[in-house]
């Protein structure tokens, strides 16, 4: 299901190339907003800001999404007209230009059945300085069935974490 999840997506945003994508380069600013505010929570969204903050992820004419620096490693060419994608965290003092991308992810407290879920929004800034949203993809739910087992508690945590970087990035190549 997980698997499905992610190559929906990645579908899902290659519809949306020819919009705006001819761009080199693409700065996108990680806006995460923790509902849930518990240990759990933070620890997972600190992680995330931390492993994605100042990296650049590039797609591949082989269809994959990869660190720039390992596609390099790997000879791995970029894909023409899909820019180089570099997520940075907000800062205070920080100029925003026109074409810049902000992914805001919204780390949602657990439901009655205690499933963590997230929503994330996409936008870009426009001329006059207001962002506009470009997608929305949605709720996702972080189901414990998808395990084979019941997940002890840094096992889920861990799953979490990399999903949600996964889907930032995937859903920045759109």
């Amino acid at each position: 299901m997980r698997i499905l999840t992610i190559l929906f997506l990645t579908v899902l945003c290659l519809s949306f190339t020819s919009s705006f994508s001819k761009d080199k380069s693409r700065r996108w600013i990680i806006e995460i907003k923790d509902r849930c505010k518990t240990e759990f929570s933070t620890q997972i969204l600190a992680t995330i800001a931390t492993d994605l903050d100042g990296k650049a992820y590039v797609f591949t004419q082989s269809g994959k999404i990869l660190l720039q620096e390992i596609a390099s490693f790997k000879g791995e060419k970029r894909e023409k007209d899909f820019p180089v994608h570099h997520f940075i965290l907000p800062t205070e003092h920080m100029h925003i230009q026109v074409g810049d991308g902000k992914v805001s992810l919204y780390f949602n407290s657990p439901n009655s059945d205690g499933i963590y879920n997230a929503d994330f929004l996409l936008f870009l800034s426009q001329k006059n300085g207001i962002w506009e949203r470009v997608l929305n993809p949605g709720n996702f739910r972080f189901e414990k069935i998808r395990f084979k087992k019941i997940p002890t508690t840094d096992e889920l945590q861990e799953r979490i974490k990399e999903d949600l970087k996964a889907l930032i990035v995937v859903l920045t190549f759109k």
